[in-house]
């Protein structure tokens, strides 16, 4: 089982991973040489695309490497899923910043979003990541493939009121995609699911999917989406990147429709302060 989650960078970031499972990446920049972080100006890419912000890192992976994995995953350098391997007393040991945060998040509901303040469990995390063995990591790629795909918390609002309150002066182009994508199978449901009082998922476009499933949402939507790019040059700064945070729920409401026994599941994730990402 091959999987990787890319960590998605807009500046060279200060922590650098590079393991079988986590890679650091970073887009529409050059790393200096030894470095081990990915970049995304080679291949087929739209680096200097920023409208789509992470998305970028996203079109690269399918565009260029994805034959290469099984399951491929992405979070952001401040946002991060929680994958927590380690036993009790090695991270008692090692890692105490991170078994607090384990304990508080034990006590916390399954929809609860974890904002940290607290300076020093950011480098914990990449330094625990770093230091996985092989039965750590099995542990991390037998839990991940018995799903089909992870998704970070719903949000409970209304998507279309969403867009309205934050990208009103976007609307415009948010009904020409959703016209767009409910022709296609896959968006079937769009416009009933952002009119519903569903929550949604896909916030951050943050998820772990196999790379089947991965491969369908990007073929569904990037085409649209670089239409769109293409018709109007002047849309505000990063649209796609938020329009698309949006997607998720109909694609996955859509894939669970025709596979009932589709393996669907939010995890936690951790949004960190930029301070604290020391």
């Amino acid at each position: 089982m091959k999987i990787k989650i890319f960590s998605c960078n807009h500046v060279l970031p200060k922590h650098e991973i590079s393991t079988n499972l986590f890679q650091t990446f970073v887009s529409g920049l050059t790393p200096e040489q030894g470095s081990r972080t990915l970049s995304d100006v080679s291949g087929r890419n739209i680096a200097e695309r920023h409208k789509f912000c992470e998305m970028r890192h996203q079109y690269y992976i399918w565009q260029n490497t994805l034959a290469q994995y099984d399951y491929v995953g992405f979070e952001h350098y401040r946002r991060l899923f929680y994958l927590d391997p380690l036993s009790l007393d090695n991270l008692k040991t090692r890692y105490p910043k991170l078994h607090n945060l384990r304990g508080n998040l034990a006590e916390l509901p399954l929809d609860f979003i974890t904002d940290i303040h607290e300076p020093g469990i950011f480098g914990e995390i990449h330094e625990s990541r770093s230091s996985f063995n092989q039965e750590d990591e099995l542990r991390i790629e037998n839990w991940i493939a018995s799903h089909d795909i992870l998704y970070t918390q719903p949000m409970f609002q209304n998507v279309e009121e969403n867009i309205r309150n934050f990208h009103g002066n976007a609307f415009h182009l948010w009904k020409e995609l959703e016209k767009t994508l409910s022709t296609s199978r896959s968006f079937s449901s769009l416009r009933n699911y952002v009119n519903s009082s569903l929550p949604w998922s896909g916030y951050l476009n943050m998820y772990i999917m196999r790379s089947d499933l991965f491969c369908a949402y990007m073929d569904e939507i990037f085409p649209v989406l670089l239409d769109l790019d293409d018709k109007y040059p002047d849309a505000p700064s990063r649209i796609w990147g938020h329009f698309t945070e949006r997607l998720l729920g109909a694609f996955l409401i859509q894939k669970m429709v025709e596979t009932p026994m589709l393996r669907c599941k939010p995890i936690p994730h951790l949004v960190f302060d930029r301070n604290a990402c020391d």
